[in-house]
This record gives C-alpha cells, sequence and structure tokens, in this order.
C-alpha cells in the first residue's frame, strides 16, 4: 500500500516537472512570466528607478573599454531596446541573453527620463 503512494506521488511529480519544462521552452509565454518587459520599463521608467529586474533580449550596438562597457538589449516582441552597463565583457551582438540587474537614471530632461540597467553578476 505504501509502494503504491510512493509510485503515485512519484508519478504526479513527475507530470509536474514535465509540464514546467514545456511552458519555459515557449519564448513567448515564458518571456512574459519570468521576465521584466524592456518595453515597459522604457515607458514607465520612473516607476522601474532603482528597482532590480531580470530582462531577456538581443544584444544590439556594443561599447567597450577594458573588459567593460554598454551594450543595447533589444526586446525581443517589442524591438524596443535599453542600455546595458556591464562590468563584465560585453556580448556578441545578436546573442539572446538575459540580464538581472538595476535600474538607474542616465539623464533626465523635462519630464522624460533616460535609463539604463546595470547589471549584476554574468549574463545567462
Amino acid at each position: 500500500m505504501k509502494l503504491k503512494h510512493v509510485l503515485t506521488g512519484t508519478a504526479f511529480s513527475l507530470i509536474v516537472l514535465l509540464g514546467i519544462a514545456y511552458f519555459v521552452s515557449l519564448s513567448d509565454s515564458a518571456s512574459s512570466f519570468f521576465f521584466d518587459d524592456i518595453a515597459d520599463i522604457d515607458s514607465n521608467s520612473s516607476l522601474y528607478h532603482g528597482k532590480h529586474v531580470t530582462i531577456r533580449g538581443k544584444v544590439g550596438l556594443r561599447l567597450g573599454i577594458l573588459g567593460s562597457g554598454f551594450f543595447e538589449l533589444q526586446d525581443l516582441k517589442s524591438g524596443i531596446s535599453i542600455p546595458v552597463f556591464t562590468p563584465t565583457v560585453i556580448p556578441e551582438s545578436g546573442t539572446v541573453i538575459t540580464v538581472k540587474g538595476e535600474v538607474k537614471q542616465l539623464a533626465s530632461i523635462a519630464e522624460y527620463q533616460v535609463v539604463y540597467v546595470s547589471q549584476e553578476g554574468p549574463q545567462e
């Protein structure tokens, strides 16, 4: 009787894990669920200032100096970009990566704020 309960619990756990793995593999659904939206950060920058975010996108323009620098991270759905400062090696253009970091203000002009993400740790 106990073996039957153990097997049932194991089977249920396996089904749940497979379901989660399938959900994560769906990039559009997973992106909106697990990552902060670059377009939303761009359009509501004052709400995100000082917040820690996880963003995913494609690396665009790059500017590096002595092993660190800025790169542009382009949202996979909207195409809107946000600058990312990295203290590590700048990733290759066209690479799709995940970045964790803090949203910081680069400039403020009238009611507009230009923000960037200061990366914390390596890209994934």
